[in-house]
């Protein structure tokens, strides 16, 4: 709204574009169709005003946007977009990546009592059988996944928050003068320089 009052119209809806796209990745309670038209939004975007039938073509930049993370975006959409034909509606977006085959193997962990993920062989069949079962639940065609309905979605998320010490009192961490400037540390000397020191024939 800053933005607009100031005059800068199409920063601002550029701005409103990215941060929509970024909510339908990682923000809970958004229905799969209003993640959907928030990623087919950002694509519209990035394809509006490029021309592919002239030569030639464009270079290390697409609207001054580096051409791998151009191509990257599109990708992401694209393939996102697939996956609702795939899965016959909602899935978890969060559970996207590019090893998909650790996501099955990961569910072993949630039945896994000594929380090491590490199984004996006689535990594997039971493991495999209630991994399955446990996504043959998650990706029911006729079951809206948890996070896509309104009462996943989070009034006050909580953050992961820090401290630091003040300006008057010593950083944590930080090494004691006689262990930084007089302890002896052989590791900081240049490989060559010990081969130059033990040569017998310097004079």
């Amino acid at each position: 709204m800053a933005m607009k009052d100031a005059g800068y119209l199409v920063e601002a809806d550029f701005c409103r574009i990215f941060r929509n796209w970024y909510r339908a990745q990682d923000e809970a309670g958004i229905s799969c169709t209003q993640r959907h038209e928030f990623e087919q939004e950002l694509r519209h975007w990035l394809l509006n005003g490029v021309r592919f039938d002239v030569f030639p073509l464009e270079g290390r930049y697409v609207k001054d946007i580096p051409v791998i993370l151009f191509e990257g975006l599109l990708l992401h959409i694209d393939r996102r977009s697939q996956l609702y034909t795939l899965t016959g509606g909602s899935y978890n977006t969060r559970n996207i990546g590019t090893l998909d085959v650790e996501n099955l193997f990961g569910a072993f962990q949630d039945w896994d009592c000594k929380i090491t993920g590490v199984l004996r062989a006689e535990e594997v069949p039971q493991a495999m059988f209630s991994a399955c079962d446990l996504y043959n639940t998650r990706l029911n065609e006729f079951r809206d996944h948890l996070f896509d309905m309104p009462e996943r979605k989070t009034t006050n998320p909580k953050r992961k928050q820090g401290t630091i010490t003040s300006l008057n009192e010593p950083a944590r961490g930080s090494k004691g003068i006689r262990a930084d400037r007089y302890k002896v540390d052989e590791s900081k000397i240049l490989p060559h320089v010990p081969g130059i020191l033990l040569d017998d024939n310097l004079t």
